[in-house]
């Protein structure tokens, strides 16, 4: 009976003396959190500059980190190396790296756990290096700093380099500061240590009848002398240079770890994956700015929203970005640009905060509060659920595919994120019982995941119920719960109010003017007037109005599609190269060839293509609009062609436009009844006045007729006096009389 008594009551002496038990993941958060950030980065090469910025970031985490009497409950911080831009650490300074080490291993960081953590190349960053894609690397004196950590944790495609390079020369002073920190700490034996500086050097994993251990070459020959190996792998020959992937890490040394991203560097070490970031930015004070999102987000909000941002951020050097969410509807692409924007900003620089008030963020809008480092939701918040409009299969497809890159760059789970947009996918909320990370995964995925031993089902997870503030909180999907605004400011300590930006009345009176010539209709008469102008203009050279206006309608359509977010520089391009290429065709190449046709379909394509998102249908809603655009396309061709003849039938009736055209040419039937009747003689030899320029074509003014008239080849302007040099049927060629000498 005692026996049975005690193997009950073990496990609750244990429980009851663990640290953190009974607290809720919401408190263990909110503790973590008084602490401050967690991670100092590190760049890559190390001088003096990055010396002196990351003593001085340490310094003041040190300042901010409580004082605590079990060591097991000491704050962690770690030092995350910029491995992610494709940097190795070569080139770092010797002496600049061993200040920073010896300062890491004093007494100052006996109630800290310190911890180097060597992440992946993101795919958000360009590696410098191409041959880094395969794999990080951190070599160079960087590896000092990282041995002067109680623990080094790597990404599992990183590798451990050597400390100096084939050029560089054996130094014996230097493999002293190597073992000499390695021996403070001994994050890793003595002998890597030694291996990583050292060229010469020879390192055995050895297997005796007693076990395993680390043996140099002398080690290594005394062993086989008394015939103890049993089998010997060499980790590194003599005269290379060393090279030990994670895992040979790992197996190597007890204090080496691997984890794929921050989550799991989390897990490791039973901190809440929301406190896991970057220090830097906190060492100067809040600027703050509050991007307010509209109720119908769409391709002009984000347009606006992110220009005022960039703006802010460069006039006024603001470093917290708060987005407000408060429901509404949204057109997806607009939501996933804002989101790939926002997790686009550079984390060391710029903080940025999603503010979900009361009526909640679903759908696209949740993607765009997850694309936040931070999330503070008000107390009736939600996020998630159902919303609208609802996305057809397609579209959302089209967003999944988005959807990695935001997990990675604000570390969230990829299941998560699925979720707010997939509402027909059927997760299992799985949970780790030791970290209390949660991650959504479907049956494949189940059994995929790491640690499997500590994950437990929470059950499915209906995607139609949005999750509330205290269950997101609790979750360590937001950050914090609060009433109102003033905790909002309060919880960041900003001096001051954000900057709200609002749109002044001049913005909303262009997003207006625009809204309205961007609708089907307005477009439709804007680019067929406009069409009915140029080509009256191009049959009665000289006009001159009528091509300004058709010129004018072109940019206002061009202007309001592209302030809508569906026109670009390459439809504005494309139209003003057809235009060019049919000016080509009708005065310097006459005829009807490639130029003429390729102009003018290059000039429908474009108003097509400024008429909507997409370039090829894709999506199903995609396919419900290309017909309104090719309707409109057909429309625009026809209805031009009617409103320029019924333009030209009738001008002579209106009296401002009667005033502005010249007498149109006439038929060579007429030309030869004149000829006949002797009305219409025009003779070589014989003198006129150019009425309109010469290029080469136009008119000229013989007595009180106007005729068609070709010049000599040269270009004759306007006024002119000139004198036929041909005159054969309705041919006349002209030449300049004040050209000649």
């Amino acid at each position: 009976m005692p026996q049975r008594f005690l193997s009950l009551c073990l496990p609750l002496i244990f429980l009851l003396f663990t640290p953190g038990w009974g607290q809720s993941g919401s408190e263990a958060a909110k503790e973590a959190a008084s602490a401050g950030p967690t991670v100092i980065r590190v760049p890559l090469p190390i001088d003096q500059r990055v010396r002196e910025q990351v003593v001085r970031g340490v310094e003041g985490v040190l300042d901010r980190f409580p004082a605590t009497a079990r060591a097991e409950a000491r704050p962690v911080l770690i030092l995350e190396f910029e491995t992610d831009r494709g940097r190795t650490g070569s080139g770092s300074k010797l002496a600049d790296c061993l200040e920073i080490a010896s300062f890491l291993t004093s007494e100052r960081f006996a109630g800290v756990r310190t911890v180097a953590y060597v992440p992946g190349l993101r795919t958000n960053r360009v590696a410098l290096d191409p041959a880094a894609r395969k794999g990080v690397v951190l070599e160079g004196h960087a590896l000092l700093v990282a041995l002067a950590a109680e623990q080094i944790v790597l990404d599992p495609a990183a590798t451990i380099g050597s400390a100096i390079s084939r050029e560089e020369r054996f130094d014996s002073l230097a493999v002293d500061v190597y073992r000499n920190i390695a021996s403070r700490r001994l994050t890793l034996p003595t002998s890597v240590a030694t291996a990583l500086i050292d060229p010469t050097a020879s390192l055995q994993w050895i297997t005796t009848a007693t076990g395993e251990e680390l043996a140099d070459r002398e080690r290594q020959q005394q062993l086989e002398a008394t015939g103890q190996v049993i089998q010997a792998e060499t980790l590194k020959k003599s005269g290379e240079l060393a090279s030990f992937s994670a895992i040979q890490l790992e197996r190597l040394s007890p204090n080496c770890l691997i984890a794929a991203d921050r989550n799991e560097l989390a897990a490791k070490f039973r901190i809440a994956a929301s406190i896991v970031e970057v220090e830097g930015r906190n060492q100067r004070p809040w600027k703050a700015v509050r991007f307010q999102l509209p109720g119908n987000l769409d391709q002009r909000g984000v347009d606006w929203g992110i220009r005022a941002i960039d703006q802010q951020i460069r006039a006024r050097g603001a470093n917290l970005v708060i987005v407000g969410v408060n429901g509404g509807g949204t057109d997806y692409k607009a939501a996933l640009r804002l989101a790939r924007y926002l997790a686009e900003l550079d984390p060391e620089e710029i903080l940025t905060v999603a503010y979900v008030e009361n009526e909640g963020a679903a759908g696209p809008l949740a993607l765009v509060a997850l694309a936040c480092h931070h999330i503070l939701m008000q107390t009736e918040a939600t996020l998630g659920g159902k919303f609208e409009p609802p996305l057809y299969a397609d579209e959302v497809k089209s967003i999944l595919s988005d959807l990695p890159f935001l997990a990675e760059a604000r570390q969230r789970d990829l299941g998560l994120l699925r979720g707010m947009v997939d509402l027909d996918w059927s997760p299992v909320r799985m949970q780790n019982i030791v970290s209390g990370e949660e991650r959504w995964v479907d049956a494949a995925e189940n059994g995929q995941l790491d640690l499997a031993g500590q994950w437990v089902s929470r059950g499915p997870q209906d995607l139609e119920r949005p999750l509330v503030a205290n269950e997101c909180e609790s979750l360590n999907i937001a950050r914090l719960v609060v009433a109102n605004d003033a905790e909002l400011t309060a919880y960041y300590q900003l001096n001051e109010e954000p900057t709200h930006l609002k749109p002044t009345e001049l913005d909303r009176n262009l997003a207006r003017l625009a809204a309205f010539l961007a609708s089907p209709l307005v477009s439709f008469w804007l680019v067929m007037f406009a069409i009915m102008l140029l080509s009256t203009e191009s049959s009665s050279p000289g006009l001159g109005v009528p091509g300004f206006l058709g010129v004018v309608l072109l940019v206002l359509f061009f202007w309001s599609q592209y302030f809508d977010g569906n026109a670009t520089w390459f439809e504005i391009l494309l139209f003003v190269t057809g235009a060019i290429f049919l000016l080509i065709e009708l005065f310097i190449l006459p005829g009807f060839g490639i130029f003429g046709i390729g102009g003018i379909l290059m000039m429908i394509t474009a108003v097509v293509l400024a008429t909507q998102t997409f370039v090829i249908p894709r999506t199903q809603r995609e396919f419900e609009q290309l017909p309104y655009t090719l309707g409109m396309a057909l429309g625009l061709a026809g209805g031009g062609l009617v409103a320029l003849m019924i333009f030209r039938r009738y001008a002579q009736q209106m009296p401002m436009v009667r005033e502005m055209m010249l007498e149109p040419p006439q038929a060579d039937e007429d030309y030869e009844r004149e000829l006949a009747r002797g009305g219409l003689v025009v003779e070589v030899g014989q003198h006129g006045i150019t009425v309109t320029r010469l290029l080469p074509s136009g008119k000229a003014r013989f007595g009180n007729r106007v005729v068609d008239v070709i010049s000599d080849g040269a270009v004759i302007e306007a006024g002119a006096a000139v004198e036929v040099v041909e005159a054969v049927a309705n041919r006349i060629v002209v030449r300049s009389l004040t050209d000649r000498v």
